[in-house]
């Protein structure tokens, strides 16, 4: 049985930088899988700090019930690692990212549950992050995971372990401008320098795929188009399929994912 483990992640952008100076404390209780505490292990919390030389660092080993705590003033950003033997490691740029604007002004105390993963029987995982442009719209094109392709003609892949298909349009620009604005800007800015005009046509056959010729309109629709649309993942055979993790998916540690995927709850489409 293949499994095949597709993580669709939503970054936020940290926002302490943002918020006004304040102390505040933290307490960070720190357990396993089934909620066991890990004690002992290396905790490194960093309050930031312009320059970076005056950043404050708390550090210790989390107590027998896996807390630790750390109280300063929040200037800049934080930075929260966790290391011990035996256990994937934690690092947590932002604790304080699920913490909305308006409820910073009361905030004086953060409570945060973090789970850290044993390491049992590791066995070789192989992920790979795909920068690709789907080849056509409105059709299933197949993806040979095997190959790290699509299937021919659009790759060098044989068989579709999965299938793709996008439906998008372009519903204006980014910042309300014009096209043709938008092709005068590129233009100008080649008067002088044909150079810089060959790489900016061989970066749109690199993004599209295609050895043709490409338009100051395809650039600008490529750059700076405001898209909408739909993909749309099938797979080929009747036992296999996709399932979202969601409580299991935690983003601060080396292992994002769980130790074993779900034996059921397997579905055959997802629509994004």
């Amino acid at each position: 049985m293949r499994i095949i483990l597709l993580s669709l992640v939503a970054l936020s952008t940290s926002h302490c930088q943002q918020l006004p100076s304040k102390k505040i404390r933290f307490d960070f209780t720190i357990r396993e899988d089934d909620k066991t505490a890990v004690s002992n292990a290396n905790v490194r919390f960093t309050f930031g700090r312009i320059p970076e030389t005056n950043q404050v660092v708390h550090q210790g080993l989390s107590d027998a019930q896996g807390k630790f705590m750390a109280e300063d003033d929040v200037v800049f950003g934080l930075l929260l690692t966790i290391h011990k033997e035996g256990y994937y490691s934690i690092y947590e740029r932002d604790p304080l990212k699920s913490i909305a604007l308006d409820q910073y002004e009361n905030l004086r105390q953060h409570n945060m549950e973090l789970t850290m993963r044993q390491i049992k029987s590791p066995i070789p995982l192989y992920g790979k992050v795909v920068n690709r442009a789907i080849p056509e719209q409105n059709k299933p094109i197949g993806y040979d995971l095997l190959i790290g392709d699509w299937v021919k003609p659009y790759g060098k892949g044989d068989n579709g372990d999965f299938f793709v298909s996008c439906n998008s349009k372009c519903d204006g620009f980014k910042d309300g401008r014009k096209l043709d604005e938008l092709i005068k800007l590129v233009k100008d800015g080649h008067f002088n320098n044909p150079s810089s005009k060959e790489s900016y046509f061989d970066g749109l056959k690199r993004f599209y795929e295609k050895e043709q010729d490409y338009t100051y309109e395809d650039g600008a629709y490529q750059s700076m188009g405001h898209w909408q649309g739909k993909i749309q993942i099938t797979f080929p055979n009747a036992d296999e399929g996709i399932t979202e993790v969601k409580d299991g998916f935690h983003s601060y540690s080396e292992l994002t994912m769980p130790h074993e995927a779900p034996e059921n709850g397997y579905q055959p489409l997802i629509r994004i």
